[in-house]
């Protein structure tokens, strides 16, 4: 039931590098293994920067998600996002002048005492190559053609600074400190660009898939609705959202419908029209063109949806401290009460945010999406134990699992062509991490299970277990989730083999890793 132990500091930052690692452009992942990985400029980088945190002093050999990590906790410890970009990109522009300026001095020809001539040493060098093969080369000619080569990586900005013609010839520790400025300052970026500057971004920013849509994040744009009474007296707002689908070259429709929190007092007339519903809801201050949920309510979110993780995902409940929750939501290091009581009701609130959505083409009406999206389905407060206990939506939990899927391996996710077979994939991905927080690494799925989500409930059962058995032999040959499988008791259950989860699946998703813990698969 307690959310994961977040150890110090620097474990929340291993999450969001993990991610960022997938942004990383593939000319700094070369630089990586070009000249830090397994060699002298890695171990300084151990020793003299990693050694400080206790979480990485056990592994000598550091990943580049351990390097990322480390890079943004550093920059990030004292320094808004901003700053700490303005920051780095002020320390790279610094170096590169630094780097340069010996440069500058030979072509110029006022060599100071310490200038290690590279460009003469280089030149000379290509000349003793070349005489093997009975050419010449003018030396002059060659120190100008390489000076024009670094001159443009100067005149970049955003060049490298491990990118620099003579890097492999600087001392370990200068390589090591500017593929240090290089990997802080693009893991920066990423973060403000790819996860809108947060680190519970790379999670995501609403349980919905209409966030390019005109529906903004956390649906926090004002949406006009009409209320409506339904079958069970309950009042149910709707709203009808129309937009053009570039891609597709068609007018697209969502129908959205919600119901909102209404007091006890509120008594609900089956035969009310809807002026005289729309007068008694303005009247409990209930409004039917509102922004459904405000800054703070989304820090609400954000803090809820980040408490999922790969540990709990089998849990129908997640427990956490109150009062700290209301610290990260609030930013204050001691909450009043009134801070308390505020939050206390917004989480009531959100019991009440869910709505479900048909999105269909306006000419054919065929229907593209049909779900339900809410945030959480109960919620408790233990005021006298300073307890928090909420249970997150199933749409929720499964957002997270496929969000996290696709940026941690998108290959996997791309190599599935068939919507159906995906969807299997996702609700498989989802029992693997709840029986791997157990150390099981199978598990008996009836194939009731399996008709409810494939929504094929008056198939025959023949024909479903064919089904259901080229979705399975596809993720075995691709080695997606499933290693093995079998139909079990007449093909009314089958039991599925999980592949071991990698070590980047347990950051990923949240698992407590630790010094010293193997696969517990």
């Amino acid at each position: 039931m307690n959310t994961r132990d977040e150890g110090s500091a620097f474990l929340r930052y291993r999450k969001p590098a993990v991610f960022i690692r997938k942004y990383m452009s593939e000319e700094l992942i070369y630089l990586y293994g070009f000249l830090i990985k397994d060699k002298p400029p890695e171990n300084v980088i151990y020793n003299k920067y990693l050694m400080e945190i206790p979480e990485l002093q056990w592994n000598p050999n550091p990943s580049l998600e351990d390097i990322i990590a480390y890079s943004i906790y550093l920059a990030l410890d004292n320094e808004s996002l901003d700053q700490a970009i303005a920051t780095y990109f002020d320390k790279k522009r610094n170096y590169k002048k630094n780097w340069y300026k010996p440069i500058h001095e030979e072509m110029t020809g006022k060599i100071s005492v310490k200038n290690p001539e590279s460009l003469r040493h280089y030149a000379e060098g290509i000349q003793a190559a070349k005489r093997y093969e009975k050419k010449t080369i003018d030396i002059k000619q060659c120190m100008e053609e390489t000076a024009e080569i670094i001159e443009k990586w100067r005149r970049d900005k955003f060049s490298y600074l491990t990118d620099f013609f003579f890097c492999p010839d600087k001392p370990d520790h200068s390589i090591a400190r500017a593929f240090l400025y290089d990997v802080t300052y693009d893991s920066l970026v990423i973060l403000k660009t790819r996860f809108n500057g947060s680190l519970e971004g790379f999670n995501m920013k609403v349980p919905s898939d209409f966030t390019t849509k005109a529906l903004s994040s956390y649906r926090s744009s004002d949406v006009d609705t009409k209320p409506s009474i339904d079958v069970n007296k309950n009042v149910v707002l709707s709203s009808r959202y129309t937009y053009q689908n570039e891609e597709e070259n068609s007018t697209n429709v969502m129908d959205m419908q919600y119901t909102p929190a209404l007091p006890p007092e509120f008594i609900v007339d089956a035969e009310m029209t809807e002026e005289q519903l729309i007068k008694k809801l303005n009247s409990f201050n209930i409004g039917l063109n509102v922004r459904e949920l405000d800054t703070i309510d989304q820090a609400v979110v954000t803090q809820l949806f980040t408490m999922i993780s790969g540990e709990n995902i089998g849990e129908t409940y997640i427990s956490c401290d109150f009062k700290d929750f209301v610290q990260r939501v609030t930013r204050t290091a001691r909450p009043r009460k009134a801070n308390l009581d505020d939050i206390a009701e917004r989480l009531q609130k959100l019991k009440y945010l869910g709505y479900s959505y048909t999105e269909y083409d306006q000419e054919t009406g065929d229907i593209k999406t049909q779900a339900s999206i809410g945030f959480i389905n109960s919620v408790n407060i233990d005021r006298a134990n300073n307890i928090l206990t909420f249970s997150p939506s199933a749409e929720w939990k499964n957002q997270y699992v496929t969000n996290s899927y696709i940026q941690i391996d998108s290959e996997s996710y791309e190599k599935i062509n068939s919507y159906q077979t995906r969807a299997i994939l996702m609700l498989l991905q989802q029992e693997r991490l709840a029986n791997f927080a157990k150390g099981i690494t199978a598990t008996t799925l009836s194939m009731k299970f399996f008709r409810t989500h494939m929504k094929l409930i008056k198939v025959q059962n023949s024909m479903f277990v064919r089904e259901l058995e080229n979705h399975l032999r596809t993720l075995q040959s691709e080695g997606i989730v499933v290693e093995d499988y079998e139909f079990r008791r007449k093909n009314t259950s089958v039991k599925i083999y999980f592949t071991h989860l990698t070590e980047m699946e347990k950051i990923a998703y949240g698992y407590s890793v630790r010094p010293g813990l193997e696969n517990n698969n």
